[in-house]
């Protein structure tokens, strides 16, 4: 990740007021020793721009798992 991008994610973190996925993956961070951002999709404790380990998404009723539910409701 270029320099640039670190600032960027420091920001955004200075923001949000905690780390984001993709921030902690690049400091070596990571809880679940994640290597790539790319794991931050799959991850069942955050996203990119949020990490909430040790919750799951469901136990720290974050919005991205919210909008899960809602669109999981509206298929069936």
């Amino acid at each position: 990740m270029d320099e640039q991008s670190r600032r960027n994610i420091a920001e955004a973190e200075k923001i949000l007021g905690h780390a984001t996925g993709i921030g902690r993956i690049d400091r070596g961070e990571c809880p679940l020793h994640a290597l790539s951002p790319v794991a931050c999709t799959f991850c069942e404790f955050g996203h990119m721009l949020d990490c909430h380990y040790p919750q799951t998404c469901e136990e720290a009723k974050c919005s991205h798992y919210k909008q899960q539910m809602e669109m999981e409701n509206h298929e069936i």
